[in-house]
């Protein structure tokens, strides 16, 4: 169960307990090593790792460092745009990356690089103006 997570359970006379884990929460921030105060979007990973999208790059948190991924000019393999707008891990465990300016990104976990899926317009009349990615 996460830490979030209610879980009910019947009660006799067919009332519900609902039961919580409480837990505490430390606040982050970049003196523990986020890239960027402000987070936009979160998530938590089926290996356990909580994800930040901020306008500073892609941060991964073990529960007790920080790993940010951020772009490189000279590193075709980096982050295509730091300004994150959101992270989902699909069934098999990949994790896609949208974001502001620069398309989709899909994460290798095992090199650390990233592959750029930018959005091709079909005809001039159809085309999406930015490279804005959200979900």
């Amino acid at each position: 169960m996460r830490p979030w997570q209610v879980t009910s359970q019947p009660k006799l006379g067919g009332q519900r307990l609902v039961m919580a884990r409480i837990y505490a929460f430390d606040h982050l921030t970049v003196i523990d090593g986020l890239s960027e105060n402000s987070v936009r979007t979160i998530m938590e990973d089926h290996l356990g790792f909580l994800w930040f999208g901020t306008q500073e790059g892609l941060n991964q948190y073990d529960g007790y460092d920080f790993t940010v991924y951020k772009t490189a000019p000279d590193n075709p393999a980096a982050l295509s745009d730091a300004f994150i707008t959101s992270i989902v891990e699909d069934p098999t465990g990949i994790l896609w990356v949208g974001t502001y300016y620069g398309g989709l990104n899909r994460f290798d976990r095992e090199t650390g690089r990233f592959r750029h899926f930018h959005l091709i317009p079909l005809t001039r009349e159809r085309c999406l103006r930015s490279g804005s990615m959200r979900c």
